[in-house]
This record gives structure tokens, sequence and C-alpha cells, in this order.
């Protein structure tokens, strides 16, 4: 791209720089897994490039973000092609793409000036995409050094305001996915999910606020929210349905000792029996701090909880640390689980994960399940437990409550 900048700087025209970005992407590829998103990149890819055509340079800069680099077009011509080009974006089709729709926007930056360099552009473009206006229509920004900070500010204290609004209203709301047993004998576990429902009625996905959340020490405020939900608020109602509940605890989280302390001691005073809780905590986290983690880990084994650990096999690591932990569950990675029925090596992958886990007297189960094909070869290679879109979209932790409470009352009436 260095090249095409130079060589445009000896054009009399004026050129511009755009950043284009799939909002929604990340949270899409963690549900449905890589092979959706990775097909959504590549109809998006062709797309551009055929807008483009010999007037324009094509790079992806990132998991969601594409740069488009064209020449001899100003900023104002710039802006009227990449509308008509997210317009196209808007009409690819991909499984699921009611419940996660993505949002195309962009940011633009002129590239005429003899000091740009790839970075300078890709930044002043990435600006100008924090600060797009909610709800304009095509989602377009330009960069604008008098307005910099203030945009940046300004989008970011509103997203604050939101979480700050939700901790103190409680309008978080929590969903729950079942990961289903193999063999009948074994109990379903539920895993808990949260959004962030605004005062105008928007519902953000964790990957909306939560990385807004961490850093200002509000992550902490909001997984002792969801702790004491489940725990405490509907610990007995958890407890008489039945129902086994497995609850997520972030990196910085796991780590915070003050937090760690609340949470032992929610359990110790909950009425859901510890057994019927599962503390899901993901590989990347437990390898920060084995010595710590493992302290941690044994806290929560101790008082009867089991424990999981999340995206095992994302960080490509060996078998041994498994030993130090005395972890209950392993969770493959979608990403590697989603290339089992294509990839023979993948399938080995999982199947000496199996025997590895069995040696060790640790379950397993297979992330990001969502078509039938991915099942089957599963359940042939006797994973334990199953979860995925395959079995239906995430439900209200309430709604599960009370179904589960129906059926179970049923049950009873026609023993009598």
């Amino acid at each position: 791209m260095q090249n095409h900048i130079d060589n445009l700087h000896k054009q009399a025209n004026a050129h511009c720089f755009a950043v284009i970005e799939f909002r929604g992407l990340t949270a899409m590829s963690n549900a449905l897994g890589a092979p959706v998103s990775d097909q959504v990149i590549k109809s998006a890819a062709l797309i551009l490039k055929s807008h483009l055509n010999a007037k324009g340079t094509l790079a992806r800069i990132s998991n969601d973000q594409f740069g488009a680099l064209l020449e001899g077009s100003t900023i104002a011509e710039g802006r009227t092609k990449i509308a008509a080009i997210i317009e196209k974006l808007g009409a690819i089709d991909y499984p699921q793409s009611g419940n996660f729709p993505l949002q195309y926007t962009a940011g633009i930056t002129g590239a005429e000036s003899a000091i740009n360099t790839p970075f300078q552009m890709i930044y002043q473009s990435q600006i100008a995409l924090d600060s797009v206006t909610e709800g304009i229509n095509p989602a377009i920004a330009v960069f604008d050094k008098a307005t910099l900070s203030e945009g940046i500010t300004s989008k970011r204290n509103n997203l604050l305001q939101h979480i700050d609004s939700a901790i103190a209203n409680s309008s978080f709301s929590l969903l729950s996915m079942p990961m289903i047993p193999t063999d009948d004998k074994q109990a379903t576990w539920h895993e808990v999910l949260i959004r962030l429902l605004t005062e105008d009625g928007n519902l953000l996905m964790p990957d909306e606020f939560l990385a807004a959340a961490e850093p200002t020490g509000r992550l902490s405020t909001i997984e002792n929210w969801v702790f004491n939900e489940v725990l405490i608020e509907n610990g007995t109602a958890l407890r008489d349905a039945n129902l086994h509940i497995a609850v997520n605890i972030s990196t910085g989280t796991f780590y915070n000792e003050r937090f760690i302390k609340q949470c032992l001691n929610m359990i110790e005073r909950s009425t859901l029996p510890a057994s019927q809780l599962c503390i899901e905590v993901k590989e990347s986290t437990l390898l920060i701090d084995v010595l710590r983690a493992k302290e941690i880990v044994t806290a929560f084994r101790k008082l009867g909880c089991e424990v999981a650990v999340d995206n095992f096999g994302a960080e490509l690591t060996s078998f041994n640390y498994l030993r130090k932990f005395n972890i209950s569950l392993i969770k493959i990675d979608g990403a590697i689980i989603s290339l089992m029925k294509s990839s023979q090596v993948d399938r080995r992958i999982v199947e000496s994960i199996k025997q590895i886990c069995e040696s060790l007297h640790v379950k397993t189960a297979a992330q990001k399940i969502n078509d039938e094909t991915d099942l089957k070869v599963v359940r042939e290679i006797g994973l334990d437990f199953s979860q995925g879109y395959v079995f239906g979209e995430p439900t209200p932790l309430s709604r599960l409550i009370s179904v589960t409470q129906v059926g179970l009352n049923d049950q009873a009436a026609n023993l009598k």
C-alpha cells in the first residue's frame, strides 16, 4: 500500500482512503463459528473488489475491517462510492442473519498529502469510524481534526453512561444457552449470557459494552451483579427447578482478590447447591499466573463447584497444565470443531483431546455446534456435551426457570 501511496503523490488528483468496519462480526463469529464469518468476509471482498475496479487498492487490516485506497477520488466522491458499497454489503445473506445483524460503517480521510503513510491514514479513518453517529444512513464519517478528541470522548462517555445506568437500575438481561449431554443420564448445563438494555430500548451484545467496562473497573461490578442474580436472587428457584448453571468469569475479574472472596461467599450463602454451579474460565486466563489460578480453581472446587476451561485449544498449548488444575470440563474451541467435518487432521486433534481428557477424568464439550452435520461428527467422536444454535436460540433465564418448573410440576402430578 505504501508503494501505491508514493505513486499517488506524483499525481495532481485528489485521493482518499476509507476503513470499512463490519460491526457485530465478532459476536456472530463467536456464536456461529468462524466458517460463517469467513464466508461473509469472502462475499464482502468480492463486492469491494468489483466496486473499486482498477481505480482502487483493497487490503484487509483486521478481522472485521477492510482498508480501501480510492485513487482519483475526492473525499466527497469517495463517500458516494463507499455508500454504494455499504448498500451492497447489507444485502449479503448468511445463516441466523436476523439474530446477528451486521452493521457496516466507514471512516474516510484524505490521501493526497505527502506526509500520509498507511498507518496515519488507517488511524485517521478509524478515528472517523469512532465518530459515526448512531442511526445515520449510510453510516459514514469523515476525519476531522477539530472534532477528534470531542468525538471519541463523547461516544465513550455515552457508552459508559449506558453501563452505569444498567448497573444502577439492574437493566441487564440474562439469557441461557444449553450444553446438551450426549448421555441422557447426565444433567444439561445452562450457560448464562448477558445483554445490556439501554434506556431507549436497544439491546447491546457483550462485545459492544464489556470492552468499555473492563478498563474502567465496571466489569467486576457487572459480573458481581450476574453472580448475585444467579446465586442469591434466583438461587432457590434454580434449585427447585433442578437447573445446572454455568457462569463465566473474565480474566481481570478472575485475578481480582476482592471479587473472588465475594463470589465464594455468595456460593456459600446461596440456596443453590454448589454442585449445580459451574465456573467457566478461558484457557488463556489460567495461563497468566498458573500458581494463583490453581489456588482459585481449588477454592471453587472445595465448595463443590464444577470448573470448566472455555475455548480450549485456542491457545495451542500443551495438556501439561491440565494436570495442575482440578478441572471438571473442557469446552473445545468452536474453530477446531467447525473444521472436523472437512479435515481429518482436526478430527484427530479432537479425538486426541477426548482420549487425554478421559485419562484425566475430565468431561469434554464441543462449542458452536450450529448444524446437524457438526452435531453428528461430535457424537461419533463421543464428546460428552454439545453447545450451539443447533439446539435453538438463547432463552431468557427467567423463562427457563418457569418452563422447567412447570414441567416438573406436571411430572409430579402424573405420578399421583
